[in-house]
């Protein structure tokens, strides 16, 4: 697909969408709102159908310089980074990779199809990006949160936004192009999305604390399954199905619950058991006993068992798969494993970064009911009542003892993180006194959380 741009028309390329309008220019700089695009002679770019997030000053090759040079004299690679153009003018494209040919003395370029292995928005490559992105994408969430109720999972354009800013991908290490959020970041975006929509931000947990993984797979399966800045992982991590050893890897058979968000994963895993051939547990010669596995999403059958009332759109419904091939190494045993990368966030154990994301979404919920209450209290009176909820003590208690909690339950979250974090980037493994206030945060929180809530309705 090729099209000719001219001021104020739209431009597209493959699945990215672009409209150019005027915006205002600045100390003869472009600069655009959040949320858009600088380019050419102040003309701003906003993404249709995603989102970017763009700075006011951006890095990249002076005027004349080649060094993003694609396809030859005139034509520039923009991904990730400003680049200035050889008219001076400032062009941001920061998430999306497009092939772009500037035409010669005027502010007119075409664009091509997306760049080979470049066919989706690349996500946000720095934790910064990742809060300012939740917060901006979060009242559109709220938007759509009845109709992310009554389909029971998350719609495609939710899934896509969410995972056009990165919030799929939050703890990718960053050699596989991902943020590699630290643990607090983690948390203060799951509880920014759980603000707006709890469904999207379980999700969001779900695929956040999977992307751990990528720090302890061989890197050439690593880079297989998280690589991609599509990648979405997710599965439910109890060793329920039954995996037998075969040449090349193992053949697996098994049905899981609570698979949130599977339906839209590109990969999507399930605990194992190793089985010999009659039936009963067993080791491999290396001592592997029960991995996670990855499935090819073909593989893998969706059953329609979600019918709840509550994170209705988190999809968290039954899968199986029946004699599914996975190959050597395409797996990873959780209680044991040995991280491939160094750094604080690889020394942090898988079920205590799912209990911190636990807390998170309930800590988020929590301050959404807050935020809707108050808005309501002051113009809803109960029933055989002349005054409304906020001149009510009672209506006043409820919520200063909902905002109190909201207000503690982080802080004794972020307090237990940052300890273990200190230990963690001191080279040092956490202790098991660390994993107990992780797992006593999360549990408090949650429930704390629960309880302010229900007396919020």
């Amino acid at each position: 697909m090729v099209e000719e741009v001219l001021g104020g028309q739209r431009i597209g390329a493959g699945r990215h969408h672009l409209i150019q309008r005027p915006v205002e220019r600045r100390s003869q700089q472009a600069v655009a709102p959040i949320g858009e695009a600088v380019v050419d002679g102040g003309h701003a770019h906003s993404g249709i159908g995603g989102h970017l997030f763009c700075r006011e000053r951006a890095i990249g090759p002076e005027p004349g310089q080649r060094g993003l040079d694609e396809g030859g004299p005139g034509t520039r690679r923009a991904a990730r980074q400003g680049i200035r153009l050889r008219h001076g003018h400032l062009l941001t494209v920061e998430h999306f990779y497009f092939n772009l040919t500037f035409l010669e003395g005027s502010s007119r370029f075409i664009t091509h199809d997306p760049l080979p292995g470049h066919n989706a928005p690349m996500t946000a490559q720095s934790a910064a990006d990742l809060l300012p992105a939740a917060r901006a994408l979060g009242p559109s969430l709220a938007e759509r949160g009845d109709r992310i109720e009554a389909e029971r999972t998350l719609p495609d354009d939710v899934v896509a936004d969410l995972r056009d800013v990165g919030l799929f991908r939050l703890l990718t290490p960053t050699d596989l192009g991902g943020p590699e959020a630290d643990v607090a970041t983690t948390s203060d975006v799951i509880a920014e999305v759980a603000r707006h929509d709890g469904a999207a931000a379980w999700c969001v947990m779900i695929a956040g604390t999977t992307s751990l993984q990528a720090g302890f797979l061989p890197t050439d399966v690593a880079a297989e399954i998280f690589g991609s800045p599509d990648s979405i992982a997710g599965g439910y991590a109890a060793p329920v199905g039954s995996a037998t050893p075969v040449d090349g890897g193992l053949r697996v058979t098994g049905t899981w619950a609570w698979g949130s968000g599977t339906r839209h994963c590109n990969w999507i895993g399930g605990g194992t058991r190793i089985v010999g051939p009659d039936g009963k547990p067993t080791r491999r010669d290396d001592g592997l006993y029960a991995p996670f596995v990855f499935f090819d999403r073909d593989d893998v059958e969706h059953l329609d068992t979600w019918h709840v009332t509550g994170l209705s759109g988190s999809g968290s419904a039954d899968y199986r798969v029946e004699d599914a091939f996975v190959p050597e190494g395409r797996w990873i045993q959780m209680m044991d494993a040995t991280p491939r990368l160094d750094g604080p966030i690889w020394r942090f154990p898988f079920y205590g970064m799912l209990a911190i994301g636990i807390a998170s979404v309930s800590i988020g919920l929590l301050d959404g009911a807050v935020d809707r209450f108050t808005e309501l209290a002051t113009a809803k009176k109960p029933e055989g009542s002349g005054r409304t909820l906020a001149e009510r003590s009672s209506g006043q208690t409820a919520l200063s003892v909902a905002e109190a909690t909201a207000r503690s339950t982080r802080a004794f979250l972020h307090d237990v993180i940052g300890e273990a974090w200190n230990t963690a980037a001191a080279g040092d493994p956490l202790t098991i006194e660390h994993r107990r206030s992780i797992r006593l945060e999360a549990c408090d929180g949650a429930q704390r959380c629960t309880d302010a809530i229900t007396a919020l309705g």
